[in-house]
């Protein structure tokens, strides 16, 4: 067998796995194989590295700074000025259809209208987003 059989067998054994060659054939091999025990040396090494690492948890709730710079450039240039707007050219193309079709169609117009009153009324965003969420984690 080729020493690189014996080291994935020695590392599926430093795993807790199972492997076609017996443990016994691996350490005898490893006793004979000085550069199989170097490698092997080696990657111990590196796993002991890996086993000290310690991952940092970063907390992961960005939406305070994402609302705020929402909220700063809501104040700069409002929805109210895009409302305004709006609502011109929608009475403008209104008024420009009116007068060249059939004013029946006008009625199919009612529900929008309705809706649009009642937003500014009720002065509410029916597309707000909820701020009161908080991100769950796994951490039992």
């Amino acid at each position: 067998m080729k020493c690189e059989e014996f080291l994935l067998a020695k590392m599926a054994v430093l795993d807790g796995e199972r492997h076609e060659i017996s443990i016994e054939a691996v350490d005898a091999h490893l006793i004979t194989c000085d550069s199989c025990r170097g490698e092997l040396a080696r990657m111990q090494s590196l796993d002991e590295v890996f086993d000290r690492h310690v991952r940092v948890e970063r907390e992961s709730n960005v939406w305070p700074a994402v609302h705020q710079k929402i909220a700063k450039q809501s104040r700069e240039f409002g929805w109210r000025t895009f409302a305004v707007f709006a609502f011109a050219l929608a009475a403008l193309k209104i008024v420009a259809m009116s007068t060249q079709n059939d004013p029946g169609w006008l009625i199919g117009l009612v529900p929008l209208v309705l809706a649009g009153i009642l937003f500014a009324v009720l002065r509410e965003n029916p597309f707000k987003v909820n701020t009161d969420l908080i991100l769950e984690s796994n951490n039992g």
